[in-house]
C-alpha cells in the first residue's frame, strides 16, 4: 500500500508540471492584455470624456476651449459652422483632425502651440471664413505654412497676432491672399510691408489700414 502510494505520487508530479507552466504563461498573456486594453481603453475615456466637456454655444456651433487637447478630436461631427479650439495644446493639423469639418465658416486656433499648417488638412476647409491663429509658433516653417494659408480660397478674416512674425515672414503669409477683407498683425515684428500686398485687393486695403492691429504690430508706424 504505501510503496503503491510513493509510486503514485512519484508519477504524479510529472503530470503536474507542464500544467504549472502552462498556467504561468496564460497567467503572463493576460496581464499583458489586461494592460494594452488598458492603455487603449484610458486614452479612449480621456478622448470621450473631453467630447463631453465640449459643448454647443448654439446650433452647429461648439466650444472645446481650454481643455488641455494636444490635437484635434477627431470626433467632431459634420455640419459645424463655428468651432473653438483656443486655449488648447495644438501643434499641428493633418487631413484626419479635419476631415469632417467642410461644412466650417469660423475657427477658433488662437493660444495654442501650433507651427506647423499641413497644406493637406486646410484643404477640406473649402468654406472657412474666419480664422483665428492669434498667440501661436508661426514663425517655423514658413513655406509650409504659406502653403496652407493660400489654399483658404473663401477667407475674410485672418488674425496672426502675437506669432513673433518679421516682415518677411508675414509678406509670404499673405501672398496671394486677395479675398481677405480683415488682417490682424498685433504685436509681431512687422517694421515694412510692402504695397503689392495691398493692391491685391482695395476692400482689403481699406479695411486693414483702419485697424489699430497694424499700427499696434511696431513702436513706429508700419511703412506701406
Amino acid at each position: 500500500m504505501l510503496q503503491g502510494y510513493r509510486t503514485h505520487s512519484h508519477v504524479a508530479l510529472p503530470q503536474n508540471t507542464p500544467d504549472r507552466m502552462t498556467l504561468s504563461i496564460l497567467t503572463w498573456l493576460m496581464l499583458l492584455h489586461c494592460c494594452c486594453f488598458s492603455s487603449t481603453f484610458g486614452s479612449s475615456s480621456e478622448q470621450y470624456a473631453n467630447q463631453s466637456i465640449c459643448h454647443k454655444r448654439r446650433f452647429q456651433e461648439l466650444s472645446c476651449s481650454s481643455l488641455n487637447l494636444s490635437s484635434v478630436p477627431n470626433y467632431l461631427e459634420s455640419g459645424l459652422k463655428k468651432l473653438d479650439l483656443s486655449n488648447n495644446f495644438i501643434q499641428t493639423l493633418n487631413k484626419e483632425s479635419t476631415a469632417s469639418l467642410g461644412s466650417l465658416q469660423e475657427l477658433d486656433l488662437s493660444f495654442n502651440r501650433l507651427d506647423l499648417l499641413t497644406r493637406s488638412a486646410w484643404r477640406n476647409l473649402v468654406q472657412l471664413q474666419s480664422l483665428n491663429l492669434t498667440g501661436n509658433n508661426l514663425d517655423r516653417n514658413r513655406k509650409r505654412n504659406s502653403a496652407a494659408l493660400q489654399s483658404l480660397k473663401s477667407l475674410k478674416v485672418l488674425e496672426l497676432s502675437q506669432n513673433n512674425l518679421n516682415s518677411d515672414t508675414a509678406a509670404l503669409y499673405l501672398k496671394n491672399m486677395s479675398s481677405l477683407e480683415h488682417l490682424g498683425l498685433a504685436r509681431n515684428k512687422l517694421t515694412t510691408l510692402s504695397s503689392e500686398l495691398f493692391h491685391q485687393s482695395p476692400t482689403w486695403r481699406a479695411s486693414a489700414l483702419k485697424t489699430t492691429s497694424l499700427w499696434k504690430s511696431t513702436r513706429e508706424p508700419l511703412r506701406v
